[in-house]
């Protein structure tokens, strides 16, 4: 229906031809749906948001594994450095 009313708006108040008209009518719509399907590309769908959540997720998980991993190891360092310390100054005291 935007096509006629468009047709007929270039041949009469631009004083087109028919074949004009319609040619002009044609390449808009061609730019119409140009611009239409670039954007649609652009457009994340479900199925990607789903991807991105669940590899968000698994990185989540990973970074508090070693998270979990670097406080486990730093308590034993810890616990390492304290008891060779009193071991130390014991045996300094004797």
């Amino acid at each position: 229906m935007n096509q006629i009313r468009l047709y007929d708006l270039f041949r009469r108040e631009l004083h087109l031809s028919d074949d004009k008209a319609a040619e002009v009518v044609y390449a808009v719509q061609e730019m119409t749906e140009t611009a239409l399907t670039s954007k649609k590309d652009v457009l994340a769908t479900k199925e990607d948001i789903y991807l991105l959540r669940s590899e968000l997720k698994k990185d989540t998980q990973d970074i508090k594994d070693n998270l979990y991993k670097a406080i486990y190891l730093s308590g034993i360092l810890q616990f390492i450095t304290m008891t060779g310390t009193l071991i130390a100054v014991i045996k300094f005291m004797k």
